[in-house]
């Protein structure tokens, strides 16, 4: 008879992933590996997205500094260090985990959760689900017995949704309303209205006064003039344009206005396109969001474009009169 994986036997593997890939972070059989682990079973991912966050935040945590031993004269040895605070949790992976659910169990069950531009925040919920909020963004959580509810005020926030019939996880961007158990997905306010990528599971959109709406693992939903509209452009481009979550811009035919308007919620520093017959251009790569100037020197390369690098923008292109 198969053994029944329980939530803790989850969280305990979790918090094991984590720490493999700690030591290892640029192994890519450990990345597929553990890829392949969460996709047994949609419980594992939050789990480790849960233990991943936690992590993060046993770094952030004041360690007490050790008091330097004066070496003896006539023998010169190596003063001991402090140990790791993470080599500390190797006795007991479990408490990854439960750090992550202590922090939110202390603090209120109502709070707010706000990102800079350039910044990305993992926050577990303490109940299994994870929030990955993107840059310069702002949500507010309000967990409850019959309901866990978070607005997204402004920006673009990740889901990872733990299951739990008797609280329906609901989300709210403007008219927008979601709601979801068991499931992963992201929504992005807009300029009247609101984007909704599902990566996982089925998601329930509504607006007021309408039907809701379900939207799939691989399907984009977009609300314009008081409607919705589903696309199923597939789970391979979803997840492209989450790569936001691991710090990256991932182009796959994209236009270079795309790409640029990209970059620009990432940095200060703004990219400009002076030539504006390179905006319909197709770009491929995956560049690092916090680094305009290196994704400028590559279009530079691939388009044969000049580039001007300044302290507060970066110019594509040599300016024209069309363009000026």
């Amino acid at each position: 008879m198969t053994d029944i994986e329980t939530a803790a036997d989850i969280e305990a593997a979790a918090a094991s992933w984590v720490l493999r890939l700690d030591r290892s972070p640029n192994d890519a059989k450990l990345k597929a590996d553990l890829e392949a682990w969460m996709k047994d079973d949609n419980r594992r991912r939050g789990a480790f997205l849960q233990a991943e966050a936690a992590w993060a935040m046993l770094d952030q945590m004041p360690w007490p500094a050790r008091e330097e031993e004066a070496p003896h004269p006539a023998v010169i040895r190596a003063a001991a260090k402090p140990p790791h605070r993470r080599q500390v949790l190797l006795g007991g992976l479990g408490l990854v985990v439960a750090a992550g659910a202590g922090v939110w169990a202390l603090g209120r069950p109502d709070a707010s959760y706000a990102t800079v531009v350039g910044e990305i925040r993992k926050i577990p919920l303490g109940e299994g689900s994870v929030v990955a909020v993107n840059t310069n963004s702002r949500i507010s959580v309000s967990m409850r017995s019959a309901q866990r509810r978070i607005r997204l005020e402004s920006g673009e926030a990740w889901f990872q949704v733990a299951p739990d019939k008797d609280r329906p996880f609901v989300v709210e961007a403007g008219a927008l309303r979601l709601q979801a158990s068991g499931t992963a997905f992201s929504v992005r306010r807009l300029e009247g209205g609101a984007e909704v990528l599902v990566s996982e599971g089925v998601v329930s959109a509504s607006l007021r006064g309408l039907a809701p709406v379900s939207v799939s693992a691989g399907e984009v939903a977009e609300t314009t003039s008081g409607v919705i509209s589903v696309q199923a452009p597939g789970l391979e481009d979803v997840d492209r344009k989450l790569a936001w979550r691991e710090g990256n811009i991932d182009l796959a035919g994209d236009t270079l206005a795309y790409a640029v308007s990209q970059f620009n919620r990432h940095n200060q520093r703004q990219l400009v396109i002076a030539d504006r017959a390179l905006s319909t251009r197709k770009l491929y790569g995956v560049f690092h969001a916090n680094d305009p100037e290196a994704f400028a020197r590559a279009v530079e390369v691939s388009l044969g474009t000049p580039v001007s690098v300044q302290s507060d923008r970066i110019d594509i292109g040599r300016r024209t009169a069309l363009s000026s």
